[in-house]
């Protein structure tokens, strides 16, 4: 470990090259897929230090922390997992994420019917979020990064 660190201070642009070799393919959407999962994580944390007034007084208090709870901790298990292909580990922060996201646009739904003001745009955003943990769930647990063997050509040896 001491060479790798010492091979990073000698040599910044080798150790980023190979950091980013070490990035799951393909590469370009798996740090996307990070970038999301720190946001989240950052979002999460906010609203654990600083509810929403009206989600808070909708859902209850410890509805309010629980959810930020499962936003915190489907990000940092997303953050950290998605970048060296644990797809097997991502799953739990994906679907913390999404049932965290579900039930958030769930309250957001009810306050639109059952208060003043537009949240046309919240809930958009909300169910766009759901979707895309969807499709990034599709992603790790239906094919793995690399590309699936042909089975009906794979041979047994």
């Amino acid at each position: 470990m001491a060479g790798v660190l010492a091979l990073s201070m000698k040599h910044p642009r080798q150790a980023a090259r190979n950091f980013w070799h070490m990035v799951n393919e393909p590469r370009g959407i798996t740090l996307l897929v990070f970038v999301g999962y720190v946001v989240l994580t950052w979002g999460g944390q906010s609203a654990l230090r600083n509810p929403p007034n009206t989600v808070e007084n909708a859902a209850g208090e410890l509805a309010m922390t629980l959810l930020s709870t499962m936003f915190v901790s489907g990000g940092v298990i997303g953050a950290l997992t998605c970048l060296p292909g644990w797809n097997w580990l991502e799953r739990g922060g994906v679907l913390l994420a999404g049932f965290a996201a579900l039930i958030y646009a769930g309250i957001a739904i009810s306050l639109g019917v059952t208060s003043n003001g537009n949240r046309d745009l919240q809930v958009s955003l909300i169910l766009f979020a759901v979707i895309m943990l969807t499709g990034r769930a599709f992603w790790i647990w239906e094919r793995p990064y690399a590309k699936r063997r042909d089975k009906s050509t794979a041979t047994t040896a």
